[in-house]
């Protein structure tokens, strides 16, 4: 470390140019030994640096020689494996191209990184549920569209080919179960998939509903008037503890809007007090939800996809799969808020059994 009285003079900074060319150009030579060098010279900031295109270090990396020793030094020295490029490109993109393996290496990487700032964020009691959504005016237009206050979408009829398969699952088709499935829907949004629970005419169909607007909706299409269907006006939070004590419960999906990733994370370790009943009847029990994590980048979707699944078997127990299913073209024209909440060719429905 350079003493307080040493003249900045002695020891000029280094031309930003070469600073930024240095380590790309030794990511370019798929030179390792050159890498630890640099970094130790210069510090673990290079590593931040971006060329043309915004282009990252582990970019570089990726889609040069995938070299997997390399790339692990760029992590362990701080290159973000989130980071996106100007056209919005990240590093798992890149390394896709041309090493899968290491694709999938860095979804890990992802995977694990989200574990423990999610690990941290709880532990500090940082996180708060923001409940202000439920005070924001909803309606549904005449597009058979539901939007919030901002104009953003909160449910949308392109849906309708999705719901129908989680309905499907839930109600557990696949093996002929539907007339005895008990199950719960959190979050009904436009009725698109009760509508096809409906159909398959189950044993008992549960609704939670937070919102008053969406609440007072369902009464006017007479939901609360079915022979086999209960609505429960709430936050499921509030709700989800009696309702496990009251049902034996088959099936479940999960669909709310204004929450994140933590209340669904929440909601999962209530799945084994959801299932316990029927689970000791030996019957099978399915739970799904709509998967709309990182709808803007194919990988960051993935790396949800794995977390996911991986906290649904440590918090339930439950084995999740996914099925590819192809969305067509969504007509966005209308919704005028902050942007648009899928914008994939694919959508990855999942299904978690205990298996």
């Amino acid at each position: 470390m350079s003493s307080p009285q040493n003249n900045e003079n002695d020891h000029p900074p280094p031309n930003e140019e070469e600073y930024e060319e240095d380590i790309f150009r030794a990511i370019d030579a798929n030179d390792l030994a050159l890498v630890q060098r640099i970094i130790s010279e210069q510090g673990t900031d290079c590593v931040l640096k971006r060329i043309s295109n915004s282009k990252t270090t582990l970019m570089r990396a990726c889609e040069t020689h995938g070299n997997e020793s390399i790339v692990e030094v760029l992590l362990s020295s701080g290159a973000p494996w989130n980071a996106v490029d100007d056209d919005g490109h990240c590093a798992g993109e890149y390394a896709a191209e041309k090493y899968p393996h290491l694709a999938s290496q860095l979804m890990d990487y992802g995977v694990e990184v989200e574990l423990l700032l999610g690990d941290e964020i709880r532990t500090s009691g940082a996180y708060e549920t923001d409940t202000s959504y439920l005070s924001e005016k909803l309606k549904y237009d005449a597009n058979d569209r539901l939007l919030d206050a901002q104009g953003d979408a909160v449910m949308m009829k392109w849906e309708t080919p999705l719901m129908k398969l989680h309905a499907e699952k839930i109600c557990d088709v696949e093996h002929g179960k539907e007339s005895e499935a008990v199950v719960l829907n959190v979050g009904f949004g436009l009725g698109i998939i009760d509508g096809f629970i409906q159909d398959l005419k189950p044993k008992t169909h549960v609704i939670i509903e937070a919102h008053p607007d969406v609440y007072a909706h369902m009464k006017r299409k007479g939901w609360d008037e079915k022979e086999n269907v209960v609505v429960v006006f709430g936050r499921w939070q509030d709700v989800i503890e009696d309702l496990a004590k009251e049902y034996s419960f088959t099936g479940a999906f999960f669909d709310t809007y204004g929450e994140t990733y933590n209340e669904i994370r929440e909601f999962h370790v209530h799945l084994p007090k959801l299932f316990q009943k029927s689970k000791k009847e030996g019957k099978r029990c399915t739970y799904s939800y709509f998967n709309g994590f990182c709808p803007d980048n194919i990988f960051f979707h993935m790396v949800y996809n794995r977390l996911i699944a991986k906290e649904l078997k440590d918090l339930s127990g439950m084995s999740t799969t996914f099925e590819s299913v192809k969305v067509d073209k969504i007509d966005w024209e209308g919704v005028t808020g902050h942007g648009k909440y899928w914008e994939m060719e694919t959508y990855f429905l999942p299904t978690s059994t205990y298996c």
